[in-house]
């Protein structure tokens, strides 16, 4: 694969991921295993495999490109639900989130340290690995720290 199918390869590959976990781009950029998981996604799921698949990333995109619903409609039907591309998407989803790859719902192995600290599950439930970032004493007492997507009670 040339320098530049490569790195036309890892933009698709972003670009897919972020539609496959609700994260942007830059969330993605930002955890700093993005290379690290898309070098691992080439190793494990076959470089004919992943370009398949983000070859069909990069058509819907295309046939779709100022519509999310559509363009989510179709990674489902296209991506998400069909016995090629299906499975290999859901171990990306699983990747980012956890930090390990899944082999099978067996078999997982953790990627590397820093991909579990990164992993998207921490910011997803608004916490972090445990013992990567202390807080501090007595962090512990203190409430966890809510987000505006969360309701209020009324009266608080």
């Amino acid at each position: 694969m040339s320098e530049r199918e490569s790195d036309s390869s890892q933009r698709a590959f972003y670009s897919l991921s972020a539609a496959l976990t609700g994260f942007d781009t830059f969330d993605l950029h930002a955890t700093g295993v993005g290379d690290t998981y898309f070098a691992t996604a080439q190793a494990r799921l076959g470089e004919a495999t992943l370009g398949a698949l983000l070859r069909g990333w990069q058509r819907i995109e295309r046939e779709q490109p100022n519509s999310s619903d559509a363009r989510d409609a179709a990674l489902t039907r296209e991506i998400l639900q069909t016995a090629e591309f299906g499975p290999s998407a859901r171990r990306i989803i699983m990747l980012w989130y956890t930090g390990s790859w899944y082999a099978s719902p067996d078999d997982a192995s953790v990627v590397s340290p820093q991909a579990y600290t990164a992993g998207l599950m921490w910011q997803a439930v608004g916490g972090h690995a445990m013992g990567a970032n202390p807080q501090g004493f007595g962090a512990w007492t203190l409430p966890p720290p809510t987000t505006d997507a969360e309701p209020q009670q009324k009266g608080a």
